[in-house]
């Protein structure tokens, strides 16, 4: 169709354990100048797609800061190190747990087995 620009999103299950999403979702819908519902979902899609990739950008960056301290650690011999060590890799496999949950709870959703919606 001529005019219409495709968009592609992926709603991802555990962003709805985010305490702000509702607020973002809020802020998309009530953000549009015009009352009709494709405007609407559309603001609202861009809004959530900025948070979604701010979530994204915080959760990959909260795993490399894991890694980082865990290979200064893995160089050191002290109790207090090894314990701080097996800490972080602690948190880390929770991350990454957090992370698979996240693509196998996407993959299964009905959204992507069906394809992606067109909003336009």
């Amino acid at each position: 169709m001529e005019g219409y620009k495709y968009i592609s999103f992926r709603f991802e299950n555990p962003w709805h354990l985010q305490t702000n999403l509702e607020e973002i979702v809020d802020k998309g819908w009530n953000n549009a100048s015009y009352n009709d519902l494709s405007t609407k979902l559309k603001n609202c899609l861009k809004h959530i797609d900025a948070w979604g990739k701010q979530i994204r950008k915080q959760f990959t960056s909260q795993i490399d800061n894991c890694r980082k301290e865990m290979e200064i650690l893995r160089q050191t011999n002290d109790e207090f190190s090894a314990a701080k060590y097996a800490f972080i890799a602690e948190n880390l496999n929770n991350l990454l747990v957090q992370g698979e949950s996240s693509l196998e709870a996407t993959s299964k959703s009905p959204l992507v087995q069906g394809g992606c919606y067109d909003i336009n």
